[in-house]
């Protein structure tokens, strides 16, 4: 979708620095002339040895007797040599690897041991970590149970009943090795303490203090991750006690265990409810484990799965590497309310067993669910490490380079992407001024904060004075963290990168779903004055319906478009001349879409770039949906109408301008909770009001909102075809950031041929950068923004102008081309676009390309540039695709 807003003017920082970056992939410095040397920088010193990573969070907990799995101890970083690792004191029974930083064996003895982990370099410098170990005596209910919220365990037997307060138990019935359990107690009476047991178990228990609280009371458990497969069903018991240790008699609660697979590292998400909750887990290589990809090629598997009607009863889902190790690397956890069944408030447990460590969050939903479920979705839980191999790339200690004061200058400072912590790095500039910026790049999946400072204030700061250098210390200006949220419907998104055609709702998952066309597949021909009424989804979505008329019909050999306009917005009876359409209006907005003639309209530029909207799909796929005939390329209907029945916007308020929505494209069914709004046609809504509204006294169709209604149809032309091109033709998801930067480029591809400013926020006939002040188009809330992880969509924005001004840094280093293999790919995302550039002959890693984008953002006020670092030639940077040439305007960042 395409959304828009007014944008406030950027600012420009300088400074002069030498640095100390921490765990970044790639570091670009760019100087240029005019600003003073710097103050001379001592010999550093030896950093000593860090732990990166507490154990206060985990819970190391285990039985006399009974094997543990290997605990992994965290690795320390820094030091001035390789280090040495010891753990004190010893337990009997369990021996300490320090080679590989593992603890392994079973515990012979009872106790509480308060540990000592240390790291040690070749100084005799130290890292020092403390944690407790607990060692506790064998019971059947701490085989089964690890722990209860707020109990203790007690090694005694339960007493017998004596008069004391009856319970009744209600709660999950299902659970789950590493998973969590949910019951509800309500007592007859008052009582002081619950005692939790395995029934027939006449040794142990764990003991909750009620401190007063009134009935029912919620207990929660958590069951290990090494949970012998071996136990059938067992019954949870439950005895209350009065004030006066008079105990009641018990209730059970039959819990019953679904077998899962093992592995050194696992997550486990269980609820209370018959929700449906999804779990997603991302792992190192950007793969995405979830209810629609079960299995990836790291080997992590899916294997339980819970939703609505037959499956709710199960409340727990269960991610595992069980074939073999998990990669090391970073882990990201998620948790997405698909659905809330019924259910006005879900409360879940997150379980992570990492290498022996067991960590855990909670959480709550309400509301009515997302029904939005692809990947990326959902409530982050956290982010975690895998340790890593031995053979992982080894730090770099120090890397220099030197200004010959030439002018503008690129350093590609480590090319052979060294692991850079604690790395200094110095620019030496000699007798030469200049600014110097440092460009430092993530190219993980996962968010990166790097952490880059100048040595001079650390030292200074270090020694309690400032430096001549830190007069005026650098503070970064304030600013929250997003910008606005862009108006769009997050369920369009979601169903155009991820449509769940491998469908997704309580039908599918019972069974395949049965197909009932309405008779009503476009394709059959359509003429002016035809009538039909269209299916549309408010924000409470709800099913709308709106009436319409065929105002335009255009043909262009074997296309057609035909234009509508819903009834109520027809300027003979909406009756409001700010807001109704006239045949001048849907006559102008057609003819820009299509019209006869060969390269002369957005239906041939845009398919020439990024290829056909529609046509034959594999046979057989998907196999649970029914698709719109490949026939139906035949015809493309643009519905204009109110979109969110709000009229004309204020200005600096962000607004729905059009969308595609992929659910047009499957034949309805109607008691799908998605398929029943399809109108079984390849169509886009566009805003009616924004069509009709005017700058001056008279309508154009070049006024302010009217042009941008005519951008945001080449915009959503690309979403159509990119929704034909990876879902439907080649089976793939895609990602949601890579979709929305191929369709700000069409927009900007074309803006010169459409006569519209475009996102670039220059005059579509001006080939060069434009004038300063600049607060048009996407770029100067890039600015603002630069630093959000670009493969990320938060639906801000930020986010549309972010990508936008990676694509046209693309479009105006290689050209057109790179586009329609982009679009035209079975990969994901990052790798669409570095296997793009491998075709066109150009050996560019993501990484790199982070790395000369941002160059050529700071220097994008030289016309001089040299390629890869230039958006702006000055003039026009031309292309070819398709037959046609493709012209480019001069992007200055600094305007």
């Amino acid at each position: 979708m395409d959304a828009w807003t007014k944008t406030p003017r950027p600012r420009r920082q300088r400074g002069t620095w030498t640095f100390a970056p921490v765990a970044l992939a790639a570091l670009v410095a760019v100087a240029a002339l005019g600003c003073v040397a710097p103050t001379a920088i001592e010999k550093e010193p030896t950093i000593p040895p860090t732990f990166l990573e507490t154990m206060e969070d985990f819970k190391l907990s285990y039985q006399v007797g009974r094997k543990i799995d290997r605990l992994l101890l965290p690795p320390a970083t820094a030091g001035s040599s390789m280090l040495t690792y010891s753990l004190t004191p010893e337990i009997p029974g369990l021996i300490f690897d320090a080679h590989l930083r593992t603890l392994s064996g079973t515990p012979t003895a009872v106790g509480e041991y308060d540990m000592t982990y240390r790291a040690t370099d070749a100084d005799d410098n130290t890292a020092t970590l403390q944690f407790t170990i607990t060692v506790e005596t064998a019971t059947a209910v701490r085989t089964i149970v690890s722990a209860v919220a707020g109990g203790q365990l007690r090694f005694m037997e339960v007493p017998p009943p004596d008069g004391g307060p009856a319970v009744a138990v209600a709660g999950n019935r299902v659970v789950t090795a590493g998973g969590s359990f949910f019951l509800d107690v309500a007592t007859d009476r008052a009582a002081d303490k619950l005692l939790l047991s395995i029934g027939g178990e006449p040794f142990g228990y764990y003991e909750v203090d009620l401190q007063g609280a009134a009935s029912p009371h919620r207990l929660t458990g958590q069951l290990p991750f090494d949970l012998d497969p071996a136990v059938g069903p067992f019954c949870f018991q439950v005895t209350a006690v009065d004030g006066g240790g008079a105990a009641g008699p018990p209730a059970c609660q039959t819990l019953h265990i679904v077998p899962v697979g093992g592995g050194e590292v696992q997550i486990t998400v269980s609820w209370d409810t018959d929700a449906d909750l999804d779990l997603h887990v991302l792992d190192p290589n950007g793969d995405e484990i979830y209810f629609n990809q079960t299995e990836v090629d790291s080997g992590g598997v899916l294997d339980l799965d819970s939703f609505c009607g037959p499956q709710a009863f199960i409340r727990n889902e269960h991610v595992g590497w069980s074939q073999g190790p998990a990669p090391p690397g970073r882990y990201e956890v998620r948790v997405n309310h698909w659905e809330n069944c019924a259910a006005v408030r879900t409360n879940y447990v997150v379980s992570i067993y990492n290498h022996g460590r067991t960590t855990i969050f909670s959480g709550t939903f309400t509301g009515p669910g997302t029904e939005r479920g692809g990947r990326g979705s959902g409530r982050l839980i956290t982010v975690f490490e895998v340790p890593g191999a031995t053979d992982r790339p080894q730090r770099t200690p120090a890397i220099s380079s030197t200004y010959r004061g030439s002018g503008d200058q690129v350093f590609v400072l480590n090319p052979g992407g060294e692991i850079l912590d604690d790395t200094t790095v110095t620019l030496e500039l000699g007798d030469a001024s200049a600014d110097i910026y440092v460009i430092a790049t993530n190219t993980a999946v996962h968010h990166t904060d790097p952490h880059v400072e100048r040595l001079d204030i650390r030292d200074a700061r270090a020694k309690r004075r400032r430096s001549a250098a830190t007069a005026e210390e650098y503070e970064p200006t304030p600013r929250t963290w997003e910008s606005q949220p862009a108006a769009e419907r997050a369920w369009i998104t979601e169903f155009n990168n991820d449509p769940p055609l491998q469908s997704r709702g309580s039908l599918s998952r019972s069974g395949r779903p049965q197909a009932q066309s309405q008779g009503g597949v476009a394709g059959g021909g359509v003429a002016e004055g035809d009538r039909f009424t269209f299916r549309d989804r408010d924000r409470a979505r709800n099913l709308v319906e709106i009436p319409a008329t065929v105002r335009k019909v255009v043909t262009d050999g074997t296309v057609t478009t035909a234009l509508w306009v819903a009834d109520a917005e027809w300027h003979s009876i909406c009756g409001t001349d700010e807001k109704c359409v006239t045949q001048e209006m849907v006559d102008a907005a057609a003819e820009r879409f299509l019209r006869p003639g060969a390269a002369n309209d957005i239906y041939d530029w845009v398919t020439a770039v990024f290829g056909a909207p529609w046509g034959p799909y594999p046979p057989g796929e998907p196999d649970d949906v029914e698709l719109i005939p490949p026939e139906a390329a035949d015809e493309i209907h643009i519905l204009l109408f109110d979109v969110e029945d709000d009229g004309i916007p204020p200005r600096g308020v962000s607004r729905i301008v059009g969308f595609f929505w992929g659910v047009h494209s499957v034949v309805r069914q109607d008691d799908h909770p998605l398929f029943r709004f399809s109108n079984e046609r390849l169509m886009f809504g566009l805003d009616s009001a924004l069509l009709a509204s005017r700058t001056g006294p008279t309508w154009e169709i070049t006024d302010r909102w009217p042009s941008k209604v005519v951008g945001t149809l080449a915009h959503e032309f690309q979403h159509m075809i990119h929704f034909y091109q990876k879902p439907i033709l080649r089976g793939v998801s895609s990602a949601t950031w890579l979709n929305e930067m191929s369709s700000e480029v069409a927009e900007d591809l074309i803006a010169d041929k459409l006569m519209v400013n475009g996102p670039r926020g220059v005059a579509h006939d001006d080939p060069t950068a434009g004038e300063d002040l600049n607060v048009g188009g996407r770029l100067p809330l890039f600015n603002f923004f630069n630093d959000i992880r670009v493969t990320s969509w938060e639906g801000t924005l930020a986010n549309y102008s972010i990508n936008y001004a990676l694509g046209a840094y693309l479009a105006r280093t290689y050209g057109a081309g790179p586009f329609s293999r982009i679009v035209q790919s079975d990969a994901y995302g990052v790798e669409a676009i570095e296997g793009a550039l491998e075709d066109l002959g150009q050996d560019v890693s993501f990484g790199d390309l982070l790395a000369n984008w941002a160059a050529a953002t700071l220097l994008s006020d030289n016309t001089a540039a040299p390629a890869p670092y230039r958006y702006n030639a000055g003039t026009w940077t031309t292309s070819r695709a398709g037959g046609n040439e493709y012209r480019l305007g001069s992007i200055d960042l600094f305007n």
